[in-house]
């Protein structure tokens, strides 16, 4: 800086006499008396940064990394963040050096900023968490006169997720409960996170509703709705399809018999094995519809059988599987698809059929909403898009 005249000298030599504030300055390069009479000599300052007053909110922190696919997180989610004091910007004071190291080994792989006051942790896993555990740390200060001040901090990363299923399958008036659980090392076991500490919500309490522990009650048939669970800046979310008992039943069946069964069209009608049509006949002759067939049959028709059947009866769905109608939930647990178009001779072509088993979560947009896809019973998620314009949807 540069200082004029007596005036100045003397506010100079005031300004040294004053206790030393955060951030104290030494004078060098010229004495007091060449400043008075050489009021043009140019003083060179360094600035000290006192580091007596610096603390730290917290010596631990426990944080979380989500482990689903589909979630919603805000800024904050999966940061541990250390807020300090006594000291204006410490991270961005140039006259401070800063080193952090990981004084406990590297059981967990962290990711580090500081900016401001803040010092924030976060692992590589931040949204598909694989490290969980814990780490030390130290975090050492050193100012331009070789003052140190060290903290010794702990972070504690645990893997967060869904205990329950995303696609919630109800009759009216059925419940289930959902849950999230957390792991607390990479290799431990996931235990249950108590339903008080989350906030639950649904997005039309006319189709379900959910209570502060995580219990859906499914209120109106045949609609989907969703609910949601939020935790540490996560917000997770379960499909709800709301559908008559006996389409519960009828799924059931349907997943069951897949997941028992060997794929054949020569044995399609026997224990053990399946094909498209048979598993559908077969799942719905539980409740008392044999889609074309009477109650004494015992082989299934094709799906082109089924679908003429069900067209002839005025069961089609407008719109199919469109884009329009999975945005809007508007098909029903245990509608089915048929697969049309094909040289086979066939009603409409068709030569498949797929029972649908509601609509599982895509993605979450954005703005929070989720994305629904279709799920089906003998083929993943979101297996047919939305269709074609050979494909068409009946009720049975």
């Amino acid at each position: 800086m540069r200082v004029k005249g007596v005036c100045g000298a003397l506010a100079l030599i005031m300004a040294l006499s004053m206790p030393v504030s955060t951030n104290a300055s030494n004078v060098k390069g010229a004495s007091i008396s060449e400043i008075i009479t050489n009021p043009n000599t140019t003083v060179e300052t360094t600035q000290v940064t006192d580091l007596s007053n610096l603390k730290v909110d917290k010596k631990s922190i426990t944080y979380y990394n989500n482990t689903n696919a589909v979630v919603y997180a805000d800024d904050d989610a999966g940061k541990a963040v250390f807020t300090f004091s006594g000291v204006e910007d410490i991270f961005d004071d140039v006259n401070v050096d800063v080193d952090v190291s990981y004084t406990g080994g590297n059981s967990v792989k962290l990711e580090y900023d500081g900016t401001g006051n803040a010092l924030t942790f976060s692992t590589q896993s931040k949204y598909y968490g694989k490290n969980a555990g814990k780490q030390k740390i130290q975090v050492k200060f050193t100012n331009s006169d070789n003052e140190t001040k060290t903290f010794s901090l702990k972070v504690f990363a645990y893997n967060l997720r869904q205990r329950t299923d995303s696609n919630v399958l109800l009759a009216k008036d059925k419940t289930k409960t959902v849950k999230l659980e957390r792991q607390k090392s990479t290799n431990g076991s996931w235990r249950g996170i108590k339903a008080e500490k989350v906030t639950w919500k649904t997005s039309n309490k006319n189709v379900a509703k959910i209570s502060n522990k995580g219990k859906i009650t499914a209120k109106k048939k045949s609609k989907t709705c969703y609910v949601t669970g939020e935790y540490e800046n996560y917000t997770y979310y379960w499909s709800v399809n709301v559908t008559t008992a006996d389409k519960v039943k009828v799924i059931k069946t349907a997943k069951n018999i897949y997941a028992t069964s060997k794929y054949s069209q020569p044995l399609r009608m026997r224990q053990g094995y399946y094909d498209c049509s048979s598993l559908v006949w077969r799942s719905y002759r539980l409740i008392g519809k044999y889609l074309g067939t009477s109650s004494r049959a015992t082989y299934a028709p094709t799906a082109a059988g089924i679908a003429q059947y069900l067209e002839g009866k005025g069961k089609t769905i407008s719109g199919g599987i469109s884009k329009s109608n999975t945005d809007n939930g508007k098909l029903i647990a245990g509608d089915l698809l048929f697969e049309g178009g094909a040289s086979n001779g066939r009603y409409r072509g068709v030569y498949h059929v797929e029972m649908f088993t509601g609509y599982d979560i895509s993605y979450i947009k954005s703005n929070g909403k989720p994305v629904y896809m279709n799920s089906w019973a003998s083929k993943p998620d979101g297996r047919y898009g939305y269709g074609t314009s050979n494909d068409f949807v009946c009720r049975p």
